[in-house]
């Protein structure tokens, strides 16, 4: 019984020390008069709202644009969160109804 206990537990050690970064990646186009100036304030505002929500450690955002575009005017938004847990606490707060 002691053997499983310590198997089990050693098991659960190793899944829990290689979960890594969560990071999401997804290509978005400016609006038309957009610029890469605009898109920077709103990851500015976005980085306040976490603040104030006090997530900022759960969720690094930042912008980009591609080196070769896919499409004119195209932006990558990169998010990383350090666990998947975090991930899932910013996934809550930004889909949570709004009263």
């Amino acid at each position: 019984m002691k053997r499983i206990f310590v198997i089990l537990s050693l098991m659960g050690f190793f899944c829990a020390a290689h979960a890594g970064p969560a990071i999401e990646i997804y290509t978005c186009e400016l609006n038309e008069g957009k610029t890469l100036n605009d898109a920077n304030e709103m990851v500015k505002t976005f980085g306040d709202m976490l603040r104030k929500a006090g997530l900022e450690d759960s969720y690094t955002a930042h912008l980009g644009f591609q080196q070769i575009p896919a499409r004119p005017n195209s932006v990558n938004w990169i998010g990383i969160s350090p666990t998947p847990k975090d991930f899932g606490k910013i996934l809550e707060w930004f889909t949570e109804a709004v009263d």
